[in-house]
């Protein structure tokens, strides 16, 4: 009478964890799959840990075993993966990537090391294994086990070239406070589309910084008619010369109404001494507020030496002929 088979009717992953719980066991496994760590293992440097890795958003995994590993030579620590697999599966290498990726995450957070980590498939089922066991076997491009990086700091990554500085302009662009440090940009951008010469590019790069513009406060309605960057530059400079001419305008207006202000106060001022003090006092009114109060302290300076009435009248003069207070303060030291 032949004997019959005896089956064991066991749960799998249950047996496995049991049986390579040991950490004897567990450094021949992890000799065995990574020999370059030789000597700083040993079977009282691994600590068992938790197996539920918890993602962003509450999202939860289960690997098989995971094991802490502390090197003797006081080196960083390393986390060893073990996974039981009975057939081979084609994104077995994504699965432990992230298994790999949340176990690191949940030791930082939980101690502040960063450790290395290793993961290890136990293929125990029939048949051999096919599925790619690296990132880089399983895509064409790059993994992405790695980022590329464009910085838009100086030497930042990423190589020179036209369509970096298109990405560049716009991370400037977007963190620029105001549109003149956006304007300052610019002749980095045309450069760069010139060079390219893709006109669809162009004409989104345009509509991008209207609407940039606009959520910064900044009328678009100047550069509505510009298509192209190239165009919305020219636009955008005739615009903004236009609010300067306007900032003229009103700055003259402005000065025109002090200085009638102050002259009405003089002309009722009795005394020769009075008025003079006045005229000096409405120089310098004047001065701080079209060249500013560095200007108006020099000028004070200046009239310490009583200078007389025509020089003044001269100066008062001045203020409104001058295109800036170097010029102004220039005529002021002459004597001219």
């Amino acid at each position: 009478m032949r004997p019959r088979a005896i089956l064991f009717d066991v749960n799998e992953d249950a047996a496995f964890k049991r049986f390579f719980s040991a950490p004897e066991l567990v450094e021949v496994v992890a000799r065995s799959a990574v020999p370059r760590w030789g000597e700083r293992v040993g079977p009282a440097t691994f600590e068992p840990v938790p197996t539920e890795l918890i993602g962003e958003r509450l999202a939860r995994r289960e690997a098989d075993m995971i094991w802490l590993v502390r090197p003797r030579d006081g080196r960083r620590p390393l986390l060893l993966l073990l996974e039981f697999q009975a057939r081979s599966e084609r994104h077995m290498v994504l699965r432990t990537t992230e298994y790999a990726v949340m176990a690191v995450r949940a030791t930082i957070a939980a101690s502040g090391e960063e450790p290395d980590a290793v993961c290890v498939v136990l293929h125990h089922g029939e048949g051999s294994w096919t599925a790619p066991t690296r990132l880089e076997d399983l895509f064409e491009a790059p993994p992405p086990s790695r980022y590329h990086l464009i910085s838009a700091e100086p030497d930042g990554g990423g190589g020179a070239s036209s369509r970096r500085d298109v990405i560049i302009f716009g991370a400037r662009s977007v963190r620029s406070r105001t549109p003149g440090a956006l304007r300052e940009e610019l002749p980095r951008l045309v450069k760069a589309l010139r060079a390219l010469g893709d006109a669809e590019l162009n004409r989104v790069m345009a509509e991008r910084i209207r609407d940039l513009l606009a959520s910064r406060g900044y009328s678009p309605k100047l550069l509505e008619e510009a298509m192209t960057v190239d165009q919305l530059q020219t636009e955008w400079d005739r615009g903004m010369e236009a609010i300067r001419e306007e900032g003229r305008e009103e700055g003259r207006a402005e000065l025109r109404a002090e200085w009638d202000r102050g002259m009405e106060a003089i002309r009722e001022e009795g005394r020769e001494e009075g008025r003079a003090a006045g005229r000096r006092e409405l120089l310098c009114r004047l001065a701080e507020r079209k060249f500013g109060t560095a200007v108006s302290a020099r000028l004070s300076d200046v009239l310490e030496e009583s200078l007389d009435s025509d020089r003044i009248d001269d100066l008062l003069a001045a203020v409104f002929g001058c295109a800036s207070g170097e010029q102004f303060m220039a005529r002021a030291l002459r004597g001219e």
